[in-house]
């Protein structure tokens, strides 16, 4: 595996996120505004401190799993532009194919287990899918560590052969 493998998997889970993108924030989007459209046209028979009282209420609710989504989201598209920029960065590296193997799968399992696992349980309400999360977000920053160390490496040696 020479950084292809990523550039594939890259666009493949861009578009995945991308797809489920609408599929996630746009359904809520629309039932949040159906619910305050229902609390507005109620507005005048409640008292206002009840009526302020039930809006912040409400606005908690919805920010926290609107949040959620389009953490997720955004981390997906992320992680999925990050694959195939590592990708690239790797076809363009002149090293062992061994080292250019290791830094692709910390970023494809990293992508899997953090995003990946996020969206299981955020859209999909998997509740084990969180345990993985944080292994996936230790192999993004392993690869994005071992990526500087290789691209400092493999670009000096690649000058070298000119």
């Amino acid at each position: 595996m020479d950084g292809r493998l990523n550039v594939i998997f890259g666009f493949c889970y861009l578009v995945f996120t991308i797809v489920l993108g609408p599929l996630v924030l746009v359904p809520r989007a629309g039932e949040n505004l159906k619910a305050m459209g229902e609390l507005a046209s109620r507005a005048s028979s409640v008292p206002q401190d009840e009526l302020l009282h039930g809006v912040v209420g409400y606005l908690s609710q919805i920010s926290d799993s609107h949040f959620l989504a389009s953490a997720v989201h955004g981390h997906g598209n992320l992680e999925a532009v990050l694959n195939i920029v590592v990708g690239l960065a790797l076809l363009q590296l002149t090293l062992p194919s061994v080292y250019k193997l290791v830094a692709g799968l910390l970023f494809l399992v990293g992508t899997l287990l953090h995003s990946g696992m996020l969206y299981l349980y955020g859209v999909f309400g998997v509740g084990w899918a969180t345990m993985f999360t944080k292994f996936g977000a230790i192999s993004i920053v392993a690869g994005v560590v071992l990526m500087a160390a290789l691209s400092i490496l493999g670009f000096q040696r690649k000058e070298a052969h000119r």
